[in-house]
């Protein structure tokens, strides 16, 4: 990258991912969790994401159509490439988590519409799942 304005161009899209996973993180969960606990995953969940699409694109940009399975291959590229990135949300999300609990702030305070599921109310959650299987069978 010996032209300063693409890699302009890429800092900047990078502080833009890593400012939306910022605020997703921020912003989604039932807890308030302080701005500076939420900043190194949204940067991980930045690093990976953009990893990842940058190995997507590089694979994509190397395949030919005239492959043996041509446009197939790009639309389980394309499915692989939404997985990925809902797995790297949801580390990422965990991550901020644990990082906040661990050596952050270690102050996760619910909002006041957020609901505590405890155990109990787990176990009836699968006693509920276990008889809709069955009956279902």
């Amino acid at each position: 990258m010996k032209n300063p304005k693409l890699r302009r161009g890429s800092v900047r899209l990078a502080a833009l991912i890593t400012l939306l996973f910022a605020m997703i993180f921020k912003l989604l969960p039932d807890v308030r969790i302080g701005w500076k606990d939420v900043w190194l995953g949204a940067a991980l969940t930045a690093f990976l994401f953009s990893l990842g699409k940058y190995l997507i694109g590089l694979y994509l940009g190397q395949s030919t159509t005239t492959s043996v399975f041509g446009a197939a291959a790009s639309v389980v590229v394309l499915l692989i490439w939404v997985y990925y990135s809902a797995q790297i949300l949801l580390f990422g999300a965990e991550f901020t988590r644990l990082y906040a609990e661990r050596f952050g702030s270690r102050v996760l305070i619910p909002e006041e519409n957020a609901v505590f599921v405890g155990a109990e109310a787990r176990a009836r959650q699968e006693m509920v799942k276990k008889q809709v299987r069955e009956k279902i069978s």
